[in-house]
């Protein structure tokens, strides 16, 4: 119940019903006493607690008479300990009654583990007193309440890192008063230095994950203007531009309950006078932790790197970077002997490497050049002028305006004095003399080629959608227009009509090499008609006619002649013959070999370089065995392994054993 902040709707019903008791204000605010009074008193208004003469009349009329419990609808607003104690003011006596059984069962059976007030409830005819000393006369007494080393332990782990619930639920035994006591006589430190007794809130979660745009453009505001301390952990922000009204914007970013400090009068050694400050503090553990680990450390200044968020929220970090740390300053610049005003865009720092990062992101991502980044050591960092000797790198013109509509593209958070200074130039990326210009130059190339502009000039890297002489539409950028690039469809017409010319031409040759003739049109990938050297005509895909193995119909009608032929052809060459009849591609055939042993093999595995058995039996004299380079010996039927062996003779048994077994 202590330690929870007083909300405006609770102050509002507090004044409302400030003449109500305060125990009955306790239950409905869920406040403690103490709580109520406190307020109250902050607040100017006071409970009128003195007695009345017609209160007195009732404690002088019914006291000693009617049950504690009845007492709340005589006198509503006065607790029973408190009209005991009126009673004894005003003289009077309560006639003690005898203890009954009932009352002795009670009392025997609760007063070891009920506290006095428990037990006063649930006695309500008995004084505290009465209670203490009937229970001394039953030689009752309460359990031993001394603490323990392990919840000392508990205790001195948990008091300053941990909520009130979960500190008492690991103390059940104790009450909280006991356990502040407690942490008084071990010294483990104070609740409120550690930021769990809070005056003000806000969200501490507010930093754990970076994921959206707000804490991506805080965190790099943070970066630029924020500072981190320990010992306590304290976030302060200062701000002297637009300093209120941005420090705003951030409080009720994080929810933060109190208010922003200031205005601070401080002097300024840069302008020669005094400069209006505002200041925001936010203190709690686990929320600068959060700030530390994504960089944000005490002494930042030299030690800064660029965090680890996503791609997408990077621009957001810059943005904040900008408004804290960067400045947005007129130049002049001369284009076509006229000076126009441009904007100049810098951000500053004292981490070289740090504004290397920045830079590498704007160029990735806002299309623009390089910039070189002026580094400045940290020895030469002028800390007593604290003048402008940092590390900064900047844009101008045309580049800034681009940086300028990236980061600004779908922002919902920004400093309102930058970006109104930025916008002032009330044009885009692109100057509007540069834009009108252009426009002319493409028109007039445009005019030249007999084509049509379809869609506005959007700048040099921009899209744009043309249409050709021949009525084609396509869009492609301006720089690829400037380069000379063509329509693309009609580009592939012509390249089409140029590959069916050479291929038509290719095919001509190939099929005077073979004795065939093309009689139908070449027609890409689609079917033509064709002579053979037989004299049949007969028809077939393009793709399939100029392949090596490409066979007219005669040919394949006749595949078992032919194959035969192919296969006599083969063995007239090797000096074999013949020995049986031909029955296809995949089926065996007896040959004879030159020594006119005869062996058996399939048309499709005979090569020019296969041997007959006599020269496969030649290294071990026996078939299917041979001999490895280990100097064992494998034997083998067609392509199974059968085994290896020591000797030829092994294998040979083992090789028709396995014959045998096989039929």
């Amino acid at each position: 119940m202590s330690g929870k902040h007083w909300t405006k709707k609770e102050e509002a019903f507090l004044v409302e019903n400030a003449d109500k008791p305060t125990d009955w204000l306790s239950n409905e605010l869920d406040k403690s006493d103490t709580s109520i009074r406190h307020k109250l008193s902050r607040l100017g208004l006071t409970q009128d607690t003195k007695w009345q003469l017609a209160e007195d009349d009732v404690v002088r009329q019914y006291y000693g008479k009617i049950a504690a419990d009845q007492w709340s609808n005589l006198l509503p607003n006065r607790k029973y300990k408190a009209i005991k104690d009126r009673a004894c003011r005003l003289g009077l006596t309560r006639k003690r009654k005898k203890w009954t059984s009932k009352e002795l069962d009670l009392l025997k059976s609760n007063y070891a583990t009920m506290s006095n007030s428990e037990l006063l409830e649930l006695l309500s005819d008995k004084t505290e007193s009465e209670i203490r000393n009937k229970a001394v006369k039953l030689g009752l007494s309460k359990p031993d309440f001394s603490w323990s080393s392990e919840e000392d332990d508990f205790l001195r782990s948990s008091y300053t890192k941990e909520s009130q619930e979960f500190i008492q639920a690991g103390l059940p035994n104790r009450t909280w008063n006991a356990i502040i006591g407690r942490a008084v006589t071990l010294k483990v430190g104070s609740r409120r230095s550690a930021g769990l007794i809070r005056k003000y809130t806000f969200d501490f979660n507010f930093f754990d994950e970076i994921d959206t745009e707000e804490k991506a453009y805080w965190l790099g505001f943070i970066y630029a203007d924020g500072s981190v301390a320990l010992n306590p952990h304290r976030l302060r922000i200062s701000l002297v531009v637009e300093g209120k009204r941005h420090l705003e914007k951030f409080k009720d970013a994080i929810g933060y309950t109190g208010k922003v400090l200031g205005p601070y009068h401080v002097s300024s050694k840069n302008k020669g006078g005094k400069k209006t400050k505002y200041t925001l503090e936010c203190c709690h553990t686990g929320f600068v932790e959060a700030l530390m680990k994504h960089g944000v450390i005490p002494n930042k200044t030299f030690l800064v790197s660029f965090p680890d968020i996503p791609k997408e929220l990077r621009r957001h970090f810059i943005r904040g970077l900008f408004d804290g740390d960067g400045s947005v300053s007129v130049g002049t610049t001369k284009y076509r002997h006229k000076v126009y005003k441009t904007p100049t865009f810098s951000i500053c720092g004292a981490v070289p490497k740090f504004l290397e990062d920045v830079v590498d992101v704007i160029v990735e991502e806002a299309n623009v050049s390089k910039n070189t980044v002026i580094d400045r050591s940290k020895e030469e960092y002028d800390r007593e002028l604290k003048n402008s000797t940092a590390s900064l790198f900047s844009y101008s013109g045309t580049p800034a305006l681009r940086i300028r509509d990236w980061l600004y593209e779908d922002s919902s958070v920004s400093m309102d004095c930058k970006k109104e200074k930025f916008y002032s130039w009330d044009y885009s990326s692109k100057r509007p003399q540069d834009k009108e210009h252009q426009t002319q130059i493409i028109d007039t190339e445009m005019e030249r080629r007999g084509w049509k502009r379809l869609s506005e000039y959007k700048g040099y890297y921009g899209d744009m959608t043309i249409q050709c002489d021949k009525g084609h539409v396509w869009t492609t950028l301006v720089q690829n227009f400037k380069n000379e690039c063509g329509c693309p469809r009609c580009c592939d017409i012509a390249s089409g009509e140029r590959m069916t010319e050479m291929g038509k031409d290719n095919l001509t040759e190939i099929f005077a090499n073979r004795g065939w003739e093309l009689l139908s049109e070449y027609s890409g990938e689609g079917e033509i008609q064709i002579r053979c050297e037989h004299g049949e005509v007969f028809t077939m895909k393009r793709r399939s006619a100029v392949r090596p193995h490409a066979q007219c119909d005669c040919v394949r009608t006749n595949c078992l002649d032919y194959g035969k032929q192919k296969l006599l052809q083969f063995l007239e060459d090797k000096g074999w013959e013949l020995a049986s009849e031909y029955a296809g591609f995949f089926e065996y055939v007896t040959v004879r070999c030159e020594h006119g042993k005869e062996f058996q093999r399939l048309p499709g595995n005979m090569k020019a370089n296969s041997k007959c058995d006599c020269q496969k039996l030649a290294g071990s004299g026996h078939k299917g065995v041979y001999k490895q380079a280990n100097g064992r010996w494998s034997a083998r039927v067609g392509r199974q392994s059968v085994g290896t062996y020591d000797t030829i003779e092994e294998a040979a048994a083992a090789r028709e054993h396995y014959l045998k077994e096989v039929a």
